[in-house]
């Protein structure tokens, strides 16, 4: 039997201001409240954008966990949990769901009877939150995870086949992919959007926008950071957005490999 021992290089320690926030929160279905510019919840009420990691409602959180991370979290109620993006530790509490109620009557009849029908469509548009920042936080490493090749955490954009493309190109050029964010050598935070921008009889043009940005974990600092847009056309929208999308990946991982394997040396 293989035993693997994870050791802690240093103690993770935090201090808690006293401020907390109340934040209401969309899901991806009505709006898409974020928290920090990256972290929303996904049309399911799961929490995405970055790591995050389940704790006891009474946790003083004297310590951040160095395993057991997930790059989603269900948005229950009562549950409190950590959420962790670019260097920043989140503390959030999840108060409630927000719930959109409307009950419509119908009634119908003659001098000797009548019918009335109640309706009621009940929708959950995401959930209120309250968060604080932990401070003066030091990452702990797992020396048990120690690799030579880059590990790197992946920031879900909006676009999922782009987000698996780029996995699949990254895998390629011998990366490993986590959802521990802590514990990764580098974070690339990516948002995407699609839009058609011509037609004419035998083509369609469209582009894909895509916003990144790459950080060295050890450091907190961004490696890269950029904004383009990649033009396809092809004979149908979504053939267009597939090539501007293969495109958009080949430029993302010329752009980013080199300065991976540069920090990662």
């Amino acid at each position: 039997m293989l035993v693997t021992v994870c050791l802690l290089a240093n103690a993770v320690y935090a201090q808690e201001p006293v401020e907390t926030v109340l934040l209401n929160m969309h899901n991806e279905r009505n709006g898409k409240t974020y928290l920090d510019s990256w972290i929303y919840l996904d049309a399911q009420n799961n929490f995405t954008g970055a790591s995050f990691i389940s704790i006891a409602e009474t946790d003083s959180v004297t310590a951040v966990p160095a395993i057991g991370w997930t790059n989603k979290m269900a948005a229950e109620p009562g549950t409190t949990f950590i959420a962790y993006l670019k260097g920043v530790f989140y503390q959030i509490y999840v108060e409630d769901y927000i719930i959109h109620s409307n009950e419509t009557e119908r009634t119908t009849g003659d001098w000797f009877s009548y019918t009335t029908t109640v309706k009621r469509n009940i929708e959950t548009l995401g959930v209120r939150i309250s968060y604080r920042q932990l401070m003066n936080t030091k990452i702990a490493r797992d020396t048990a995870a120690n690799s030579q090749n880059p590990r790197i955490f992946v920031g879900l954009g909006n676009n999922n086949v782009f987000v698996n493309k780029l996995k699949t190109l990254l895998t390629k050029q011998s990366c490993v992919i986590i959802t521990n964010a802590p514990q990764s050598d580098f974070q690339l935070y990516l948002k995407t959007t699609e839009r058609q921008f011509n037609s004419d009889r035998d083509f369609v043009y469209c582009y894909v926008d895509v916003t990144l940005e790459l950080l060295n974990t050890s450091t907190g600092e961004t490696v890269y950071a950029d904004d383009f847009s990649q033009k396809g056309v092809s004979s149908s929208r979504d053939r267009a957005v597939r090539v501007a999308v293969e495109d958009a990946v080949e430029a993302v991982g010329e752009a980013i490999m080199p300065l991976i394997i540069k920090n990662k040396e």
